[in-house]
């Protein structure tokens, strides 16, 4: 213990050693006539070539601070809008290491005197704890919808399914003008499309807070907000288009925005069966425009955004969604189920009819009650109504090609899905700063109720029999969720913050499931079947007791805090008179710490200890046993597992445009719930969950953006690695299931002063799994895709372009080449009217395919899919703004 406590301070002195060397200026920004702190005064360090060197913004009390500042001679610049501009000559020597400006005072300007800086503006800025981009430094092609601008930003990366990465981490909110328009992980598809690149001033990101206003350890959600300029909140803009084609295509839709100071509103309608969300005004095409969707759709979408300030203490957003469905599909499935030194093949051919109704939406409400008084209020609703009708076919074959049993099914699903959430959370701050106290509360109602129809034949070929199954199922479940939140906030001598949290969460959930079987003299429904009918009831309750500790000082934030969680499971089955009752006391563990080498470099370090608690589904049988084969059953005995989750993320930005991002995590989870699969001779399985111990995984991810202005090149690079280590139980044996996956990500978007635009994509993904019940064997396959996109802009205002999309499977050992075509030209003195004729799937290769890889199985999906086809259409703009530079109007 001595050496190590040698060591330790050692270490402590070299790097106290090396901070004190470091050169840094620091200062504070006054207003002179008000002698009030400026905050968000802009600060640049100028080389004397008018090369900048660093820069930053003053913060709430106009202090600012540059770091790590080499020696030699330099111009300090401090500005402030309507203030005229200082500048500060500086010298940096050998014995420099801290240099103060305490008062600097910017004076109102009666007229700003011309102060000419040579060097480039930079792409980036950071104000507080907010990611800024200068949406003008990011030129865009004519009419660039939003999309395209922000995905020119260095570490954005759009998936083809439209979700949005910043530097690895998932986008989850979205916001215009500081006002929501998607609430966790919604749809950002259409709403990036809609919006036009020239209305964006800025592009913000920000880490999604939770009710108290606080980062979550652990947490890695982003907030992305785009702010609008001035000149576009007038009138009303938006689009009209119509497109017919050949094979009965039609694609329509309109769409409508206005952007006020004080109110917001995004209005849009599509209708088409061409497996797209988005209307035939869109120009160019990005990879999530691509459809892979099997089968064909039909959809018909209303979806409407709505916000505004009200009395300078309220505001509020409003956002509500219909959208109706018909899918068309047949769908090959090809299964290998992974048994004890052997294995079994299942395939299936299904054609597969669904309508689906879905209506959902959301209501956010902040209300600054005093300065120190906040109310939050969030209400959301879905309903989704479902009719499925699935014919399917099958047939089991074992290792040696035997068969085991084959078959028909036939099931008619409907069902209706309602919830309903509403959270307030109330803040109040003291006078004293840092003390404060919230309040939060949940409730959330969910309930299903439905029908199913299923009608089996099976031949089972060891015993030469045929099962035949006709019952009607009936099930209703029900969930409610209340939560509450206390939670107290002392500060301790301008370093330490003392908090203490009470929460309470209780759910209750009733699952009934009524059978009858099929009387065929009557030819209904009305054999009561026991055997097939259950109700039970489930409540968990956590009590959760929670100490923080926080510690804020220069460049480290490090936040502590443990869950001394209460919980009690009861469960109890009705129809047998079964009851189960679990009681355990837990401590949880949470840990963060945050340093920061300056504005934009930080590294972060958090560990998480929580509960797994099992759903209450998993208790007892499964509704949906449309498939006699695979039969799911619950666990009156299964327990929570506890997770332990460490990750070490660092991040550094740069206002030339680099950005680099690098993470790792771990998970390790005792008494993790698995799954336990019995298989027979006939080639029947029945799963339930089990508790085992010994699951792990690891994730490793890298982040690089680089932003080139000349040429107007920008690049993404993402690589991600992830290793897991499942275990689970197959016909009573501990099977280990290695998965290791490998993908790489490369974007890129080039533009060549007006006359084109090129951009691509290219994916890479390895999957490898190994099981310990078959030592010697390996599955592994590899998937590519390969997008590119390229929109010319010719005179006569004439655009035309292409885009291709290849895709290799060397599981299913297939692969294909989308090619789209169009050509559009736009007429009218401001571009207004656009004819476009479009081609999809020239070459008449579209196919949707999936691979699975799991701890039992793997299997591959082929499904139809839209192909070929000739769309004509005509698009009119209307509420179009003057181009801000020549040459850069929207079509």
């Amino acid at each position: 213990m001595r050496y190590k406590g040698l060591l330790l301070l050692i270490i402590f002195c070299n790097v106290y050693t090396v901070l004190k060397a470091q050169k840094t200026i620091k200062g504070t920004v006054f207003q002179k006539e008000t002698r009030q702190p400026l905050p968000g005064a802009s600060v640049m360090l100028y080389t004397e070539k008018s090369i900048l060197k660093a820069q930053t913004i003053s913060d709430e009390h106009g202090h600012f601070t540059l770091e790590h500042m080499p020696e030699g001679f330099f111009r300090l610049i401090v500005s402030f809008m309507g203030n005229r501009a200082e500048m500060i000559p500086v010298e940096i020597t050998p014995k420099t290491t801290i240099l103060t400006f305490d008062y600097i005072q910017l004076a109102a300007s009666i007229k700003l005197n011309k102060i000419e800086i040579k060097g480039s503006r930079p792409l980036l800025s950071i104000r507080k704890d907010t990611i800024e981009f200068e949406a003008g430094q990011l030129r865009t092609a004519p009419s660039a919808t939003m999309q395209h601008l922000i995905e020119k930003i260095p570490g954005i990366s759009i998936d083809e399914n439209g979700n949005i990465f910043f530097m690895g981490k998932p986008v989850k909110d979205l916001h215009v003008d500081g006002r929501a328009v998607t609430q966790e992980g919604g749809s950002t598809k259409r709403i990036l499309e809609i919006l036009k690149s020239d209305m964006a001033d800025k592009i913000q990101i920000a880490d999604k807070r939770n009710f108290s206003s606080a980062a979550n350890p652990g947490e890695s959600g982003k907030v992305l907000n785009i702010t609008i300029k001035k000149e576009m909140k007038k009138g009303v803009r938006g689009s009209v288009a119509a497109g017919i084609g050949r094979n009965d295509r039609f694609n329509a839709g309109a769409n409508a925005n206005m952007f006020r100071t004080t109110h917001m509103v995004i209005a849009d309608a599509i209708g088409n069966n061409t497996n797209t969300s988005r209307d035939p005004s869109t120009v160019s095409e990005s990879p999530f425009m691509f459809s892979n969707q099997k089968g064909i759709n039909k959809t018909y979408n209303f979806q409407v955004n709505a916000g505004g300030d009200f009395r300078k203490k309220l505001k509020a957003s409003v956002f509500l969604s219909h959208q109706a469905i018909d899918n068309n599909s047949n769908e090959k499935l090809d299964r290998e189920n992974i048994l004890n030194n052997q294995t079994n093949f299942y395939t299936s051919n299904s054609t597969q009819d669904l309508h689906k109704d879905a209506t959902t939406g959301f209501m956010i409400m902040d209300y600054q009650i005093h300065p120190r008084h906040k109310l939050n209020i969030i209400a959301s609703l879905g309903r989704d109504k479902l009719v499925k009708n699935d014919q399917q076919q099958y047939q089991t074959l074992d290792g040696k090609g035997k068969m085991l049993n084959a078959g028909l099914l036939n099931t008619t699903d409907s069902s209706i899905n309602l919830s309903y959430a509403t959270t307030v959370n109330y803040q109040y701050k003291f006078n004293k700063p840092g003390r404060m106290a919230e309040f939060y509360a949940m409730i959330l109602q969910n309930s299903m109720h439905g029908d199913q129809v299923n009608y089996n034949r099976n031949y089972t070929a060891a015993n030469n029999t045929t099962d035949t199954l006709n019952r009607l199922i009936r099930p209703e479940s029900n969930t409610t969720t209340v939560s509450a939140v206390v939670q107290y906030k002392e500060p301790v001598k301008n370093l330490f913050t003392l908090g203490i949290l009470y929460g309470i969460n209780h759910s209750h959930t009733s699952n009934q499931r009524t059978t009858f079987d099929f009387d065929n003299p009557k030819r209904q429904y009305i054999i009561p079947n026991d055997s097939l009918s259950y109700d039970f009831t489930n409540d968990n309750t956590t009590n959760t007791v929670r100490p923080v500790l926080e510690l804020a000082k220069d460049k480290i934030n490090f936040t502590a805090s443990l869950d001394i969680a209460f919980l009690r499971i009861t469960s109890n089955n009705l129809t047998t008179g079964e009851h189960y009752y679990y009681n355990n006391m837990n401590i949880g563990r949470n840990a963060m710490l945050t340093y920061k080498f300056n504005e934009f470099k930080s590294l972060l370090v958090s560990y998480n200890g929580v509960n797994e608690i099992p759903s209450p589904a998993s208790f007892w049988p499964q509704v949906n046993i449309s498939n006699p084969l695979y039969i799911q059953l619950g666990n009156p005995d299964l327990q929570p597992g506890f997770s332990n989750r460490l990750e070490v993320n660092y991040n550094s930005l740069s206002i030339t445009g680099l950005n680099f991002a690098a993470s790792i995590q771990g998970q390790l989870t005792d008494n993790a719930i698995a799954n336990a699969i019995n298989t027979d001779s006939t080639g029947k399985q029945v799963s339930r969950p089990v508790n085992l111990d010994g699951q792990q995984a690891w994730r490793g991810e890298i982040t690089l953006g680089k932003r080139f202005k000349k040429p107007e090149i920008s690049l993404t690079y993402r690589s991600i690695i992830r290793q897991q280590h499942n275990i689970n139980l197959v016909n009573n044996n501990r099977n280990t299931t290695d998965n290791l996956t490998f993908t790489h990500i490369l974007t890129s978007s080039f533009l060549y002063k007006s006359l084109f635009e090129l951009t691509g994509t290219v994916g890479m993904d390895y999957n490898s799994n190994k099981y310990s019940l078959q030592p010697d064997s390996h599955y592994d396959y590899l998937r590519y895709n390969l997008f590119f996109s390229l929109n010319t802009f010719l005179p006569f205002n004439v655009s035309s372009g292409a885009a291709v999309n290849f895709i290799a499977n060397t599981d299913a050992r297939q692969q294909f080449t989308l090619l789209n075509l169009w050509v559009s030209k736009s007429f009218l003195r401001q571009k207004n009217l656009m004819a476009k004729l479009y081609a999809y799937d020239v070459l008449r290769q579209n196919k949707s395919i999936t691979t699975t890889i799991g701890d039992t199985f793997r299997e591959t999906i082929q499904a139809n899919n839209l192909s070929r086809y000739f769309m004509f259409s005509i698009t009119y703009f209307y509420g179009k703004k003057q181009p801000a530079k020549p040459g850069f109007s929207p079509l």
